[in-house]
């Protein structure tokens, strides 16, 4: 595993869950960099807590939510989730004043964002986000034992595609339905289109696939089959994280929109997701890092540690 430093990595901001999934859910518990949090929809209002009561720590998602209030399942402290402030404390004869330590959540596009970071850097944060997040994704997340830097990899790394179960023979039929070859057991080009502060941009010449990286977030752009793919990847621990993954078809065909979502519901999700799991995991297992050799299809992960990488040891 490369070197790093996780507080190098707090100023940043990180997509969690659908809109409509907290919406349904109304609230959704997860841990970043090592603390457990918890996220709440309180008609439409979306607030991030650290996931401890006040009184003797029990994860608030133990609780009881009742409108815009919470109350803690161990002695009944309750909080209002507009601004975490504790609004009684049943038996104790003298009012504790205490709060809810608070995160900063929004929603942009169709995704609940997070920030944790120095309050002051908030604004240059949002950057890092995707300028047009999906608006109503078909979404998968799932947990990867490994560096957040390989699960960006993962996204963007087109010859392992070929290896997942059935991916090939598939993607072979929706080439054939989009009159194009099936390029995924061949080299491919990837040139830089575009580099700011926040982002790069490269172009697979043989595909026209393009592919924008940001620190955790990423778009595989489908210009041909009018498809987005969204990746967004969320540090549990220097050796973990969660991946989100979203998808969009703008393709005016039916066929191909049922093609891409089919593809999706029926070998990403239920096959791909836990092989790369898999993969990455063991990958993560082999110890002496400075024996990786990269080559020429290794452009994306490249230009990604030289870019976002804030301490590389290779």
């Amino acid at each position: 595993m490369l070197e790093f430093d996780a507080k190098d990595y707090r100023d940043f901001v990180y997509g969690v869950v659908p809109v409509k999934f907290l919406k349904r859910k109304k609230q959704h518990s997860f841990v970043l960099w090592g603390e457990s949090l918890i996220l709440f929809w309180n008609n439409g209002e979306i607030r991030c807590f650290k996931n401890h009561c006040r009184h003797y720590g029990l994860p608030l998602d133990m609780g009881r939510l009742r409108e815009n209030e919470l109350e803690c399942g161990f002695h009944g402290w309750r909080y209002n989730l507009s601004n975490g402030d504790l609004i009684s404390a049943p038996f104790a004869k003298k009012q504790p004043t205490c709060n809810l330590f608070q995160y900063k959540a929004f929603a942009k596009g169709g995704i609940v964002f997070i920030y944790t970071g120095n309050p002051d850097n908030f604004e240059k944060a949002t950057q890092s986000i995707l300028d047009n997040v999906i608006e109503k994704p078909a979404s998968a997340w799932t947990i990867y034992e490994t560096p957040f830097y390989w699960a960006i990899n993962s996204s963007m790394d087109f010859p392992h595609f070929t290896n997942h179960s059935l991916f090939y023979q598939f993607y072979g039929i929706y080439t054939i339905i989009l009159q194009k070859e099936n390029l995924l057991k061949k080299s491919y080009t990837a040139v830089m289109l575009e580099e700011t502060e926040s982002f790069f941009k490269f172009k697979i010449l043989e595909s026209g696939v393009e592919i924008e990286v940001r620190p955790f977030c990423i778009e595989y752009n489908d210009i041909l089959a009018k498809n987005r793919w969204q990746m967004f990847i969320m540090p549990i621990d220097k050796k973990s994280c969660r991946f989100l993954i979203n998808i969009e078809s703008k393709a005016t065909n039916f066929f191909f929109r049922l093609a891409t979502y089919f593809m999706f519901y029926t070998f990403i999700k239920p096959l791909a997701m836990p092989e790369d799991q898999k993969w990455l995991k063991n990958s993560n297992s082999y110890s002496n890092q400075k024996s990786h050799v990269l080559c020429d299809h290794d452009f994306g992960l490249k230009n990604y540690l030289r870019k976002f990488f804030i301490k590389p040891k290779i």
